[in-house]
């Protein structure tokens, strides 16, 4: 990953020095630079492809042979090479970790990075030489691991005069970057007390949530598990009269897809269904 987000133009000489010793000038300093515009964005995940555009057209009459390109990371002590291509051949000067991993199309300059690595996850540069530096356009590459289906568990704890008090529970793991938990109680918005941790040897996360409640009858729990623009849910209605009446009992409850008002109302109409056909 990035250790910092400013670039260096000596470091960027360096590099483009190193291109620039097997055939053509080396621009000056005040040729490199800063691109003005806002960084581009993209989203990959985790062991998937990502492709990063470097939005540069070869003129009309101009080859590959023509150019220099390598796109390189942004920050950091030391920018590393992704990859290369010095007059229409691929360099030797790809870093160790992007070996074997990175890709160019030939005709619009893109990168593609695969299988995408929690560390891939930076700035990256595309720079663009002829006999000088034509253009340096940085693209922000980020990455996402999808969270597993939240798992919802409901403990018992009492049951006095028509009331429950329960404990709700939430959880999901596996997840990048670090997510935040949302929920619901009969679409009524709550607030989960959830702790995510990291996990050092994958880098991923897991998140655990709980939701103390006092209910009096039948509710339709919503958990949320946001983590970048993306999330994951899951649903369940607790009905109260259908459980057996011991404390300190947990139960697990199926996902669906969304909450919904008419999901709480036909299982409401199911528990009073059973409810009638258990007292005759």
């Amino acid at each position: 990953m990035c250790l910092a987000a400013a670039v260096a133009p000596l470091l960027l000489l360096e590099n483009a020095s190193r291109i620039a010793n097997t055939g053509g000038s080396l621009p000056s300093e005040g040729e490199i630079s800063l691109w003005k515009d806002k960084v581009q964005k993209v989203m990959a995940k985790l062991r998937e492809e990502a492709r990063l555009p470097c939005s540069y057209k070869i003129p009309q009459g101009e080859s590959m042979k023509d150019y220099k390109i390598y796109w390189q990371t942004r920050g950091g002590l030391k920018p590393l090479v992704a990859i290369a291509y010095i007059n229409a051949t691929e360099s030797s000067y790809t870093d160790p970790l992007y070996k074997n991993r990175t890709k160019m199309n030939e005709e619009n300059f893109t990168l593609s990075i695969f299988p995408v690595k929690l560390s891939d996850e930076c700035t990256y540069e595309c720079v663009i030489l002829k006999e000088e530096l034509i253009t340096k356009l940085p693209v922000a590459l980020s990455v996402v691991a999808d969270f597993s289906k939240p798992i919802i568990q409901a403990e018992r704890h009492s049951n006095v005069c028509g009331s429950e008090w329960l404990t709700l529970t939430c959880s999901s793991h596996g997840g990048y970057p670090r997510p935040r938990m949302v929920g619901s109680i009969n679409n009524e918005t709550v607030e989960w007390n959830s702790t995510a941790t990291h996990d050092a040897a994958t880098g991923l996360f897991q998140i655990i949530g709980n939701l103390p409640l006092n209910v009096t009858g039948d509710i339709l729990v919503h958990c949320s598990v946001e983590y970048q623009d993306l999330k994951v849910s899951a649903n369940f209605t607790w009905c109260m009269y259908l459980h057996p009446r011991h404390s300190n009992v947990v139960f697990s409850f199926p996902n669906s897809s969304s909450p919904d008002y008419w999901t709480l109302v036909s299982n409401t109409k199911l528990c009073i269904f059973m409810l009638m056909h258990l007292k005759y």
